[in-house]
């Protein structure tokens, strides 16, 4: 059974992904998630503590189904750094291609020491971190710029295929990262 906190957070992550945070009311995220106002202000008081919340849950959430995915697929870790794209390809198909949560967060909230755009460079910087360790395990030269080449990869399919409504801009990502992994000393 899940607690009114998760499902505010689950409410609101559903939201903010088909919306934005500036198009999502709190009153709509009380009725998504079948909660009274009280509670929804008792566990956030703020909306931009909501979103906060609600950012770093669904990182939580990712990392770990993007580390379990990836790991289901594929053993070898340069096979591991290519398989991700496929991972993250299904993700954004089930859910129509709605673009990226975090994407979208960080170019709503443009302040510089705005708390979502915080919350989204370390999202960005884990997985980036993910990327890396698989690039040094795959024993890559520079495993750290392998890993900021994927990410920029990955996150330009996610865009793409937010407008595109199709996965293809992910094989065109995969495509382009096996040359990275290629020039990098990996296998082809």
């Amino acid at each position: 059974m899940t607690t009114a906190r998760e499902r505010i957070l689950e409410s609101a992550w559903e939201l903010l992904t088909a919306r934005g945070a500036a198009a999502t009311s709190m009153d709509e995220v009380i009725a998504a998630a079948g909660v009274a106002k009280q509670t929804l202000y008792n566990h956030f008081p703020t909306k931009d503590r909501l979103v906060s919340a609600t950012l770093a849950a669904g990182a939580e959430r990712f990392q770990a189904a993007f580390v379990e995915g990836v790991r289901a697929e594929a053993e070898d870790p340069a096979e591991r750094l290519l398989a991700g794209f496929g991972v993250v390809k299904r993700v954004m198909a089930a859910g129509g291609y709605p673009g990226c949560t975090f994407l979208g967060a960080a170019t709503e909230d443009r302040s510089v020491g705005g708390e979502a755009s915080e919350l989204v460079r370390l999202h960005e910087a884990s997985i980036r971190g993910v990327f890396e360790g698989w690039a040094e395990a795959a024993g890559l030269a520079e495993p750290g710029g392998v890993a900021a080449q994927l990410l920029v990869l990955l996150n330009g399919a996610l865009a793409t295929s937010m407008v595109e409504r199709d996965g293809g801009a992910f094989d065109a990502a995969a495509s382009a990262a096996r040359a990275v992994i290629a020039a990098a000393g990996g296998r082809r």
